[in-house]
């Protein structure tokens, strides 16, 4: 249970931490593992880049752990309409919270949404006819 405590209060203190000099130059080393279309849009959030950055510090390797994650990220984006989430809800949104009922019921100590599922409630059979990729974006758009 300490070490859980300790490993909690860590994160909270990086979460709230402002950038550190090393850490910079780790942020465009992990920017220039974003391709070029993309990057001003995904720097323009730099606490997106820095939580990849601080996620992969003590990674063996941490530049190919670093470059892999925003990679992964920046393709991941493309392929769900990242940049376009804040333009309209999706047109399964509202049917999918339906068939899937969740609510936010509050946060924890350290302002993370705190999310249950009423599980009894979820509607499988309609879940199952949703494409792979609307669900991706859905909750994409939700987070």
């Amino acid at each position: 249970q300490m070490v859980n405590a300790d490993l909690q209060e860590k994160t909270a203190v990086a979460e709230a931490s402002p950038i550190a000099a090393e850490e910079e130059s780790w942020c465009t080393i992990a920017l220039n593992a974003v391709p070029a279309d993309q990057r001003e849009q995904f720097a323009a959030v730099p606490q997106d880049v820095l939580c990849v950055v601080r996620g992969f510090a003590n990674e063996k390797d941490r530049e190919k752990a670093t470059t892999e994650a925003m990679a992964m990220i920046a393709a991941w984006r493309v392929k769900v309409g990242y940049y376009k989430f804040f333009e309209e809800m999706h047109p399964v949104a509202r049917d999918f919270h339906t068939w899937w009922p969740e609510k936010i019921y509050g946060l924890d100590g350290w302002g993370h949404m705190l999310q249950g599922v009423r599980v009894e409630e979820i509607d499988s059979d309609k879940l199952s006819k949703v494409e792979e990729l609307d669900i991706d974006k859905i909750q994409g758009q939700k987070m």
